[in-house]
């Protein structure tokens, strides 16, 4: 990116600093995080879908940090000189699969074992047992550079880095938001998404 898209993206991320960590779970392949105060929102997931006693759908009010984060890129949470977790920890299965498949004298499967169902991979199992309290989870510190890597140091010394990992326009790596809000900054393998490209998040 341009000096002075880097600063762009910079300015944009500030409403960041100083902001709770609410949440952080895996959808599918993206890894998303929730900051800032709690606030209502309509659930989009089928889970959340209620019908009335006319057939009518409608989404339950769920609360939410109004500071949305997406990651679609390769990223790793780090402490110190340890990564806590990291994108490719998804491949790998829990050690509840782990057990289960020696118990049935086998190696792990993805096929048999479904690592992808949330919970029977390393990077889920992590996510529940290290992120279950977010107390020390205040954001300190954002920084972008002219790669859209994005590193963000908790107070706890915790640092979220996400990594631009594709070189085409039309690739996604990383998205922030606030709740509510259509305009979001999306950064791709090229840099800032022009706003005309932007698609509604599902």
């Amino acid at each position: 990116m341009k000096a002075e898209d880097v600063l762009s993206v910079r300015n944009r991320m500030q409403p960041l600093l100083n902001q709770q960590l609410q949440s952080i779970f895996r959808f599918e392949g993206l890894l998303c995080l929730q900051f800032g105060k709690l606030i209502e929102s309509e659930a989009h997931s089928p889970r959340h879908l209620h019908k009335d006693e006319s057939g009518k759908v409608t989404a339950k009010k769920v609360l939410v940090g109004e500071l949305r984060l997406h990651i679609a890129s390769a990223y790793r949470i780090i402490c110190g000189d340890e990564i806590v977790l990291a994108r490719g920890d998804r491949f790998y299965p829990s050690t509840g699969i782990e057990k289960r498949a020696k118990a049935e004298g086998r190696a792990p499967n993805w096929d048999t074992d479904k690592f992808d169902k949330i919970g029977h991979n390393k990077l889920d199992e992590t996510i529940g047992l290290r992120f279950r309290e977010l107390a020390g989870f205040v954001v300190e510190a954002v920084e972008v550079n002219s790669f859209g890597d994005l590193r963000i140091k908790f107070a706890n010394d915790f640092v979220l880095e996400a990594y631009s990992d594709c070189s085409q326009h039309d690739d996604e790596c990383w998205r922030f938001w606030r709740e509510g809000d259509d305009d979001h900054l999306v950064i791709t393998g090229t840099g800032i998404e022009p706003p005309e490209e932007k698609h509604e998040e599902e």
